[in-house]
């Protein structure tokens, strides 16, 4: 039987497409009203810019929405180390030997920047966890080094009910 680890690391977005609909409905409307009023004052330059508002509050929605289905997937067995990348509609899978695999957090080279959690072997390495927090990374680093051990060592994973 193998054992498996699975870390998942997902955007924290509480914003789905009826309620991101909902609200742009909502500030459009409101919008648009208060454009018309100044039309009717016979500033009628207001309504472009009106325009132009709400198509970059739409393109930022949608941005949004896209970057929340982001996520990646990180599966530690006994011999090898998977990750899934999921971007949007594009997915990447990537493996490599458990033994010679490594968690690396590397600082970012512009001070106040946030680091970067990779996982490679090799000489290949694939950042994950973009989203998450310094903390975050930290303490992910650290559980993922636990699971997948140093340089030429797997640990054991704990078996339950054998």
């Amino acid at each position: 039987m193998q054992c498996v680890r699975v870390f998942e690391y997902r955007p924290n977005c509480s914003l789905n497409p009826q309620s991101a609909a909902i609200f742009f409905a909502v500030v459009a409307v409101t919008s648009l009203l208060v454009a018309a009023y100044f039309v009717t004052l016979g500033l009628w330059p207001v309504l472009p810019f009106a325009g132009l508002e709400l198509t970059a509050l739409g393109a930022v929605l949608l941005h949004s929405l896209r970057r929340g289905r982001w996520h990646e997937i990180v599966s530690v067995s006994d011999g090898r180390v998977e990750i899934d990348i999921f971007t949007g509609r594009a997915r990447r899978k990537i493996g490599f030997p458990r033994a010679w695999t490594q968690v690396e957090l590397r600082r970012a080279p512009i001070s106040g920047h946030p680091s970067h959690l990779f996982i490679g072997s090799q000489g290949r390495f694939v950042e994950i966890g973009r989203h998450l927090t310094e903390d975050e990374r930290r303490e992910q680093e650290k559980k993922l080094k636990r699971a997948i051990g140093g340089m030429g060592q797997s640990p054991e994973f704990e078996r339950v009910g054998e």
